[in-house]
């Protein structure tokens, strides 16, 4: 028989939600790194494609979805690497809390990266939105920007988590 769960699934989430506040609060730095970062690129693929046409519209959307989704890929996968060890020890059966795997990694993706991804693309956007100027509306640009980065997003954590904790 295996050890029985005595907290709640929201109690777990609401546990390691006030975790990641407490987290995200410690390093504000990081988040304005990666803020002048992402602005940077939006500017740089902003600057190679000024008021494109209708022709120029692949290329635009592979170099800014590539440059996009690499800084956010790679500001997302900080996201459940650090601290990755501790985590997975309290998770665990023997010795740890215990806790459900779901709400730890929905406490990470709700608090922690949902709210980084959109303020990320809302940077991005500011600086290549108006050099580019492109026909459809800026809320078209930002739903289609914000699905593109949080699957890069998705994609670096799937990336982490499958590499050795000590390269992660």
């Amino acid at each position: 028989a295996g050890i029985q769960r005595t907290v709640n699934f929201s109690s777990e989430f609401g546990l390691f939600a006030g975790r990641c506040v407490l987290e995200v609060a410690r390093h504000p730095g990081a988040l304005s790194y990666d803020v002048a970062v992402v602005c940077v690129a939006g500017a740089l693929a902003a600057a190679l494609y000024p008021k494109f046409n209708f022709r120029d519209t692949q290329e635009v959307a592979f170099v800014m979805m590539l440059s996009m989704g690499f800084t956010i890929a790679l500001s997302s996968s900080r996201t459940f690497g650090d601290g990755r060890e501790t985590r997975f020890r309290e998770l665990c059966e023997k010795g740890g809390i215990h806790a459900r795997p779901s709400s730890y990694f929905l406490a990470k993706l709700l608090v922690v990266d949902v709210p980084k991804v959109a303020l990320l693309v809302l940077a991005f956007l500011a600086a290549w939105y108006p050099t580019a100027a492109p026909t459809r509306s800026f809320a078209t640009t930002y739903a289609v920007t914000f699905a593109a980065g949080f699957a890069a997003s998705g994609v670096s954590h799937v990336v982490n988590l499958a590499q050795a904790p000590k390269t992660a």
